[in-house]
């Protein structure tokens, strides 16, 4: 028994880091700075090179034990999200920055890898000068991915030139104007740590119902043509229901009443002159017709008229008792 409970406890820890990779699946890679002249800063007040992380998803997650690998020159860079920091703890829809100096020492949220595959980023190295940034990079293709905790399972990646990389202009992710539901990886009109990179938002539907049509005529119309088209529906659906409840109450009268439809006459078209069968037929009929006929009767009704003229309904003689016999 202990020996099961042992093998259960040794099955859930070694399962925590799964875990916490099922809920990093919604996490991206939102937005890049490589060149960092004059943007955001750290808490050691240099301006280096940094990543931001977004929790897509509609659950809070964990980055701990996940992995930013960075690829560039057939070399390859990995730094290991530490544990233990309440700070890699992401709200949905919320944000977290990482700064890529190449530096081990300086915090959770401080890579061993700068975004130019350097060593160091030059902002923190001795005898910096801001206008070094603007210096030429090599045209050298870059791969950054955010790996799942077993360190194998790449969640987002991003691939960007070097070359093409201009001073405190980032990339990040945008929804593509002319593929709905697309998203690109570009250039941005502004840096945007630790919030959403549109920021010039759609215009909602109704202010373009608004701007298009001010005193409201289209909408008025549209509504009118609606109710009417429903109204004229409605009349038509009972017109028909009434049509047919007459016949299904005419046809039950019908049969309450034992009587079946009485199907018209059949026309017979005369296609010639009649024949001798039909002839001698007919002159049957009357032979027998004559024969039937008869002028003497058995009983014969006959009136005589009565003597008295007087109807004896008014006589008072009949009424009169006769007298006695003595």
């Amino acid at each position: 028994m202990k020996r099961l409970l042992l093998t259960g406890m040794l099955l859930l820890l070694g399962a925590a880091p799964a875990s916490f990779a099922q809920g990093a699946k919604d996490v991206v890679i939102n937005e890049l700075l490589i060149k960092n002249r004059n943007n955001y800063q750290d808490a050691y007040g240099h301006r280096v090179s940094w990543i931001e992380l977004c929790n897509s998803g509609y659950s809070k997650v964990n980055l701990s034990s996940c992995y930013l690998v960075l690829e560039t020159g057939g070399k390859s860079y990995s730094y290991r999200i530490p544990k233990g920091d309440a700070r890699t703890w992401l709200d949905p829809g919320s944000y977290t920055v990482f700064f890529c100096e190449g530096s081990e020492t300086k915090g959770t949220f401080h890579t061993n890898f700068t975004l130019t595959g350097e060593t160091a980023d030059p902002a923190t190295l001795p005898g910096y000068v801001p206008d070094s940034v603007d210096r030429p990079l090599p045209d050298q293709l870059v791969t950054l991915s955010f790996l799942d905790a077993n360190g194998r399972d790449t969640i987002d990646k991003v691939t960007y030139n070097l070359a093409d990389q201009q001073a405190d202009i980032s990339i990040g992710r945008i929804p593509a104007d002319d593929a709905p539901g697309q998203i690109l990886f570009t250039k941005l009109t502004s840096t945007t740590p630790f919030a959403t990179n549109i920021t010039n938002p759609p215009m909602p539907k109704h202010e373009k119902m608004r701007l298009a049509d001010p005193h409201g005529i289209s909408m008025t119309v549209t509504a009118v043509a609606v109710v009417f088209s429903a109204l004229i529906l409605l009349y038509l659906a009972f017109w028909a229901l009434g049509k047919l409840m007459i016949h299904i109450a005419k046809r039950n009268k019908q049969k309450a009443s034992g009587t079946a439809t009485v199907a018209p006459p059949v026309k017979i078209k005369n296609e010639g002159a009649i024949v001798g069968a039909e002839i001698a037929a007919i002159g049957m009929a009357l032979k027998m017709y004559q024969d039937e006929m008869h002028d003497i009767e058995s009983h014969v009704l006959t009136i005589n008229r009565v003597a008295k003229a007087y109807s004896p309904w008014s006589s008072k003689i009949y009424g009169l008792s006769q007298p006695l016999r003595k």
